[in-house]
C-alpha cells in the first residue's frame, strides 16, 4: 500500500478522563495528521476533525467546538471534553499546551 501525504503521522497524545473523585474512566488518544485530528477512545474513532480548523478553535476565544461525537468547551481559561453528549470532562492545561505545539 501507498502512502500518501494524508497519512503523514505528527504527533500522538493520550489523557484519561478522571471522576470528580479522580479516578480513571476512560482514556482519550488523539492522532495528529498532516491535514487531520483523529480522537479515540479505546479503539473507537469518536472524531476526525480538519486540523487547521481545530487549531484555529483552539488557539481562540471561542467556546464550543462540536465534530462527530466529540463536544469540546472553553470555560475561563479551561478546556473540557464531552463524548457522546455525556457530561464534560476537564483536560488537563499542559495536555491543551501540547496539543497546540503540535497543531
Amino acid at each position: 500500500m501507498q502512502r500518501t501525504d494524508a497519512d503523514l503521522w505528527l504527533g500522538w497524545l493520550e489523557f484519561d478522563l478522571n471522576s470528580s473523585h479522580g479516578l480513571p474512566i476512560a482514556s482519550v488518544s488523539v492522532s495528529v495528521r498532516r491535514d487531520v485530528v483523529l480522537m479515540y477512545v479505546v479503539d473507537r474513532n469518536i472524531a476526525a476533525i480538519d486540523r487547521e480548523r481545530f487549531g484555529d478553535w483552539i488557539r481562540s476565544s471561542v467556546q464550543e467546538f462540536a465534530q462527530d461525537d466529540v463536544k469540546l468547551t472553553q470555560v475561563s481559561g479551561r478546556t473540557y471534553v464531552s463524548i457522546d453528549g455525556g457530561r464534560p470532562f476537564l483536560i488537563a492545561d499542559a495536555i491543551v499546551r501540547q496539543l497546540v505545539a503540535l497543531l
